[in-house]
């Protein structure tokens, strides 16, 4: 069992998981990303060797938080979370300038600097979303793939979105055209827990299974990363946050997310979901 005390290594700051967070509306949040956070306590207790990120987001030191346009459109919030004391909160509004990341699109996201997944290898990921106000397809998820310099961006080897009646979906590229795969529907004003294992391969021995509140849908059959020749070298690397394209927001988007976590294969379900 994890302790209740946060973990500082070298390379990464791995945040164990503690309480249960208060259920209510959305408030205002309290700190801009741009904000420190308090200094918190240390120890030398270690996570198990197979997480390789673990995030309540008492601040955004393990993720790019670069790709917004303004003060708003991402915030860590002390006042709606799933556990410890904190979220991070994404917003787009109407009036966003767009271009953010220099493709014309509207986004506020965070990225993990370097991707920690590796084509051919299979992970878990987990973590909780609370959608607030979601007028219009939004994806709030995605394992995207850096190509090489000569090469152009493209569609994200998966991605998952939410729309305003409330369904999920899973879409994957790699392949003959996009494959879209319904995972249910979510929970306004609630966390929705995610859980997923993936097989990033660049053939047909790709798999995913998604648990989406406990639900599980499972795919496989086609490629879930891009191969050299397609795109780049590079494994895919996890995006989140509110993104809809070149498609202005018709109206104010608000999610959250908090109690991220990433392992390797050697990991178990219980391990990753929140």
């Amino acid at each position: 069992m994890l302790n209740r005390s946060t973990i500082v290594l070298p390379s990464l700051l791995l945040l164990s998981f503690v309480g249960c967070a208060p259920q209510g509306e959305e408030v205002a949040p309290e700190v801009t990303v741009s904000e420190s956070s308090p200094e918190e306590e240390t120890t030398n207790f270690r996570l198990p060797s197979f997480i390789l990120q673990a995030d309540e987001f008492k601040n955004l030191n393990q993720w790019d938080a670069g790709e917004k346009c303004c003060n708003h459109s991402i915030m860590l919030s002390s006042t709606i979370y799933r556990k410890g004391k904190t979220s991070v909160r994404f917003e787009q509004r109407p009036d966003d300038r767009s271009n953010i990341g220099g493709d014309g699109n509207f986004r506020a996201e965070i990225k993990q600097p370097a991707p920690l997944a590796r084509k051919g290898k299979t992970y878990w990921v987990g973590f909780s979303v609370y959608p607030v106000k979601i007028p219009m397809l939004t994806n709030f998820f995605q394992f995207h793939q850096k190509p090489d310099k000569d090469k152009p961006w493209g569609s994200p080897p998966f991605q998952l979105r939410l729309y305003p009646d409330k369904r999920v979906e899973l879409i994957i590229h790699p392949g003959q055209g996009a494959k879209i795969i319904q995972l249910g529907t979510y929970k306004p004003k609630q966390w929705n827990d995610i859980a997923m294992q993936v097989k990033f391969a660049e053939d047909k021995s790709a798999f995913i299974n998604v648990w989406l509140n406990g639900k599980k849908t499972s795919y496989s059959g086609r490629p879930l990363a891009y191969s050299d020749a397609e795109r780049g070298k590079t494994g895919p690397y996890v995006k989140m946050g509110s993104y809809t394209g070149k498609n202005r927001p018709t109206s104010k988007i608000v999610l959250y997310i908090d109690s991220f976590k990433m392992a390797n294969n050697n990991a178990k379900l219980q391990d990753v979901h929140p």
